[in-house]
């Protein structure tokens, strides 16, 4: 068993404020972003029956317990996902298992939704 994360995200809520501030300005009205991320929260509970912010990666890690091999991937131009969730998830994994880790971080030209490099593909 192994994981390959493309794109990961830290957290889904960070992930959404994120490109909501980047991509409509919802950083530029004092707390719009969090409103809007509390509605989204009620309607994705609501209609769908989880808690998007359990949907966290990050917790997952510092849960701890046995980890399998993990390549993480992330575009240097992700405008969906900024690249620095995979470099975090990254550090946090070999913070938490330590010499021992299995893990590996590639980093790559292009955006969220380019061709990746065959290079990473081999790797996966």
């Amino acid at each position: 068993d192994a994981v390959v994360a493309d794109s990961s995200f830290l957290s889904l809520e960070q992930a959404v404020t994120e490109w909501a501030g980047s991509r409509i300005g919802f950083d530029s009205v004092p707390g719009l972003s969090y409103f809007s991320l509390h509605v989204l929260r009620h309607l994705v509970r609501d209609r769908e029956g989880f808690d998007i912010s359990e949907v966290a990666p990050s917790k997952s890690i510092l849960a701890g317990g046995r980890s399998p091999p993990v390549l993480f991937g992330a575009a240097l131009h992700d405008e969906v996902v900024g690249c620095h969730h995979s470099q975090e998830l990254y550090n946090l994994h070999m913070q938490r298992h330590g010499e021992n880790a299995d893990c590996h971080l590639a980093n790559f030209s292009g955006t969220h939704n380019s061709a990746r490099p065959s290079e990473f593909m081999e790797q996966a």
